[in-house]
């Protein structure tokens, strides 16, 4: 399919057609009828059903998981560079589970292999240090400084495990190919949906609450108890026993 109307410029224009293609390939998913008017095979409509229907909702159930136990992991124990994020952020696990709901069995060898490959690229794209100065700027506003670099580690750690799961299932919809442009070409795509304003908003959101304000609550019950006001009678009887 093909989109016809207004478009801001051609990668807004590249970027409406894969989103109507995969609303489309979801309603036939879901429809065989609807499938079958648009001259799929029946043959062919499970496989829609496969990969654009419960299939995908359940990879990206488990990426979602992995995205905030990332964030937990790197904002409890933040990373020496924002540069080691990419290979944090990237969970060779959460690998093998998405493969395993499109059946695929995957070692855990290549699992890794996989997750590396994408987490050097994360890195080799400018990703990991465009989505740290993203997030940065986004919390900066309502953060002290003492918890902005915890946040921004643990919120830019759930950011970029989103993008690393969104390109591994784009990976297995394809039956394990990474198309013609390569794992560059899908980690990039992804990158970019999720850096638009309405997406990083949607995200930033569940962010703060699950997060950074668990981070404010932390460092509340590690500051040391404030002195109440002294009563009057405790200020002039110390004031009278200094004289």
């Amino acid at each position: 399919s093909h989109y016809d109307g207004l478009a801001a410029n051609d990668v807004h224009c590249d970027w409406l057609d894969a989103t109507l293609d995969k609303c489309v390939m979801f309603l036939a998913s879901r429809d065989k009828e609807f499938a079958n008017n648009l001259g799929v095979a029946d043959e062919d409509s499970a496989k829609l059903a496969k990969y654009f229907g419960t299939t995908m909702m359940e990879a990206r159930r488990i990426v979602d998981r992995y995205s905030w136990i990332s964030a937990g992991v790197v904002a409890a124990t933040p990373l020496p560079g924002v540069d080691l994020l990419g290979t944090a952020a990237v969970n060779a696990q959460m690998v093998m589970e998405v493969a395993k709901v499109y059946s695929v069995q995957l070692t855990k060898a290549k699992a890794q292999e996989l997750a590396v490959s994408v987490g050097r690229t994360l890195a080799g794209l400018g990703v990991v240090k465009g989505g740290v100065a993203l997030i940065g700027t986004a919390l900066s506003v309502n953060l002290p400084t003492l918890l902005l670099g915890k946040a921004v580690q643990g919120v830019a750690a759930a950011w970029l495990t989103r993008i690393a799961g969104a390109s591994f299932i784009t990976y297995f919809q394809q039956d394990q190919d990474w198309g013609d442009g390569g794992v560059q070409d899908v980690v990039q795509h992804h990158y970019d949906l999720n850096r638009r304003d309405s997406a990083l908003k949607r995200f930033l959101d569940t962010a703060l609450r699950r997060v950074v304000e668990p981070l404010q609550q932390t460092s509340k019950k590690r500051l040391p108890p404030q002195p109440g006001p002294l009563e009057e009678g405790d200020a002039l009887g110390r004031g009278h026993r200094g004289q």
